[in-house]
């Protein structure tokens, strides 16, 4: 009996300790993410003598996001229009045709897609250039 006690008690324990570092990681990241709704609460009430004084404010906003999230250890996904279409960072939401680009390239980056440290958290979501008659951005020699 003794040792099924031993081995209760080392689980609630481990359970307990796992529950608190839980509990740390997610108030670390809000504490991360704090300051950012300060800030959108103040964009809200702010008064605006123009459009663009607005718009800086929120690209203000945005950056101080994206640090936030940074020091969370989230990073975006390298990824660009013209890029190739890699399904295994992007969802493909539909196709387009644009001359412009090469066939099976990225058209449109609708979210863009963000990693936590080494994993993919989030795969981006694209819309991929696609040439039904061939890639008119190649050579045809």
């Amino acid at each position: 009996h003794r040792l099924m006690a031993d081995f209760t008690n080392h689980r609630n324990r481990v359970g307990r300790e796992t529950q608190l570092a839980v509990t740390l990681a997610e108030r670390k990241v809000l504490l991360e993410l704090l300051p950012v709704l300060d800030s959108f609460e103040r964009c809200i009430n702010a008064t605006y003598t123009s459009l663009e004084d607005f718009h800086a404010g929120v690209v203000l906003i945005h950056r101080q996001m994206q640090e936030a999230l940074r020091k969370t250890g989230v990073e975006p996904l390298a990824l660009n229009v013209g890029d190739p279409f890699d399904a295994q960072h992007a969802e493909a939401l539909t196709t387009t045709s644009q001359a412009s680009l090469p066939d099976g390239s990225v058209a449109a980056i609708y979210e863009r897609g963000y990693y936590l440290r080494d994993q993919l958290l989030r795969p981006a979501r694209v819309i991929v250039n696609n040439h039904p008659e061939g890639d008119p951005t190649q050579d045809p020699s």
